[in-house]
């Protein structure tokens, strides 16, 4: 599964990624940033097409379907399997109409022992991770609206095996823009949902201090020989 990401670029440095890979000129407001411990029920930065313009926001991370009675289900769907989200009753609707692109820089994912390792991957050819994602449109009872996302899971690569048996499906600055075209070709959409080259992926173990959603520092980021040698 993914659970847990960063987004601690730059902010003029997302602005031009943006700008440059989806000629988004909208970028949202990144007060939030540098975030060192995005978790569920937070935003993520976001971007949707419409009609032929993409544009970027921010969507709650934790999918509510549309016919959810309380929206606390969300909690529970922070990930969608690509290899079922087009026939499962909860994420087809979303999978077919309602696709994005969920940003970061880096993710979190925790080798299960006796006590569970976190490890942070990031990408060497994308300095901003685009995950394959979906979203929705919920109405609250008082008429206000909630959009919410999750991120697609696949079959891990070699790297990624070794920790965990899912990873996110992350795409490229092409095939980000096959996944938000209004295509009706789901064969096409689901070829894209295979793991990332470990080529193109680095990875190292971080300290438990990350384990916590309320610690939000530039030491969650940190490699954990750095810190045994600190202290």
């Amino acid at each position: 599964m993914c659970g847990r990401v960063t987004l601690t670029l730059d902010k003029q440095m997302i602005q031009e990624i943006l700008g440059d890979v989806f000629n988004v000129s909208n970028t949202p407001a990144l007060e939030n940033t540098p975030n060192y411990n995005i978790a569920p029920t937070n935003d993520l930065l976001s971007i949707i097409q419409t009609n032929d313009t993409y544009r970027a926001g921010q969507l709650k991370w934790g999918f509510v379907p549309t016919w959810a009675k309380n929206e606390s289900v969300g909690y529970t769907l922070i990930n969608a399997r690509s290899e079922t989200v087009d026939t499962k009753q909860t994420f087809k609707d979303s999978f077919q109409t309602k696709r994005c692109i969920l940003l970061a820089d880096s993710f979190y994912e925790w080798k299960r022992e006796k006590a569970k390792r976190p490890f942070r991957f990031q990408t060497t050819d994308q300095p901003l991770i685009p995950f394959a994602g979906i979203y929705s449109q919920f109405i609250r009872k008082d008429g206000s609206k909630l959009f919410t996302c999750s991120i697609l899971t696949c079959e891990p690569n070699e790297m990624m095996s070794t920790i965990h048996n899912r990873m996110p499906v992350i795409l490229n600055p092409d095939t980000s823009k096959i996944w938000l075209n209004n295509t009706s070709d789901l064969s096409l959409l689901k070829s894209l949902c295979v793991p990332y080259s470990d080529d193109l992926m680095t990875m190292y173990e971080v300290s438990s201090y990350v384990n916590s959603v309320k610690h939000n520092s530039i030491k969650c980021i940190e490699p954990i020989e750095e810190q045994q040698i600190l202290f």
